[in-house]
């Protein structure tokens, strides 16, 4: 068991927006990665794709997610977006305030 705090993570904006990683193979030895994604009002999210599952909880604010072929999911504060493994996706902050993002994906250099 290990306690997390606000101060232990690492920040990149590889990704778009601002992304804190708090939880990956490097800091911690888990299988796993996750963190607060921040994204300004019009930011978006480079497009990626992962050989596992990704989950966006919006904490705050409100997030479009899309993927080609599919129509585009927004999703607001409270609500979850699950992203299935090898789904090539982007997105982005469609509303006038901040978006903070928990997100969590299997970590697929652990395997």
């Amino acid at each position: 068991m290990k306690k997390i705090t606000s101060k232990e993570f690492e920040e990149t904006r590889e990704y778009g927006g601002i992304v804190k990683i708090f939880i990956s193979s490097k800091s911690t030895g888990s299988e796993m990665k996750a963190g607060i994604i921040e994204l300004k009002p019009g930011e978006s999210l480079v497009k990626d794709i992962h050989d596992n599952d990704e989950i966006y909880y919006i904490i705050e604010g409100s997030i479009k997610v899309e993927s080609p072929g599919e129509a585009p999911i927004i999703a607001k504060k409270g609500e979850m977006v699950q992203i299935p493994a090898r789904e090539v996706h982007f997105a982005n902050n469609p509303g006038s305030n901040l978006t903070k993002i928990f997100w969590c994906l299997l970590d697929p250099e652990s395997k």
